[in-house]
């Protein structure tokens, strides 16, 4: 039988990672931590923006990164029918790759989450749609508005008519509120069968333990923070 080592188990991953890295697999929970501000930002759909392009929308809820994160990416069907596919990842974003953990038959797992794909119908992707835009998501982006990893907010960025747009809400305001419409909307068509966690004002020993004990970025599983930053229609501060 053969045997494989820890060096030789994260090379197999980090291979299978920059494979997926190129399609922009966030499934995969290495690539997901490589790509992810560029996900979030919706750059994907900035650079394939264009007259004629079809629809497309996603949205993230971050609902504290160690617990519990969430990402649609909804796209108008290509039939031209006013359907859509609505495709979600749900995982716990602060769990990253376990050596202790590794399978051959899944060399992410149990760290990929939970996938969900189903198709919308005309009225369904109307109701979403409309369910977006009433959130204010038209109106210019909160420039400044910070972001934290352990924060719960939603990241909206879209391509529609031909035109790139990007929103955020950070909980808790009146501004966040307003996103609830949509958000039940998709808890309840995504397919995954993983209840939200729904947003909470922290207690003193959360925002301590968030704010003040300084967290490992190593990939053995520990948790760690990170910061967003609204720019002028994006995220700014990327690369």
């Amino acid at each position: 039988m053969r045997l494989f080592t820890p060096t030789a188990i994260l090379a197999v991953a980090a291979t299978a990672a920059t494979l997926a890295g190129c399609s922009g697999d966030i499934s995969n929970p290495i690539s997901r931590k490589l790509n992810w501000f560029h996900y979030v930002a919706g750059d994907s759909l900035r650079d394939n923006c264009r007259p004629g392009a079809l629809d497309q929308y996603r949205l993230v809820y971050n609902a504290n990164w160690d617990e519990q994160v969430r990402a649609y990416d909804l796209r108008e069907s290509a039939l031209k029918d006013g359907s859509a596919v609505l495709f979600t990842q749900v995982f716990g974003g602060g769990y990253g790759f376990n050596v202790s953990n590794f399978t051959l038959n899944d060399v992410f797992s149990p760290t990929s989450g939970k996938s969900g794909q189903v198709r919308l119908t005309a009225d369904q992707y109307t109701a979403v749609v409309g369910a977006i835009n009433a959130s204010g998501f038209g109106q210019p982006a909160p420039k400044g508005l910070r972001l934290e990893s352990y924060d719960f907010y939603w990241v909206v960025s879209a391509c529609v008519n031909g035109q790139f747009h990007f929103n955020a809400w950070r909980f808790p305001s009146e501004r966040f509120e307003a996103t609830g419409p949509f958000a039940s909307q998709l808890f309840a068509l995504d397919g995954t069968g993983v209840p939200p966690n729904w947003p909470r004002r922290q207690n003193s020993a959360e925002a301590y333990s968030q704010t003040e004990i300084p967290r490992s970025t190593t990939y053995g599983g520990t948790p760690y923070t990170f910061e967003l930053i609204v720019g002028d229609n994006g995220l700014a501060g990327l690369p």
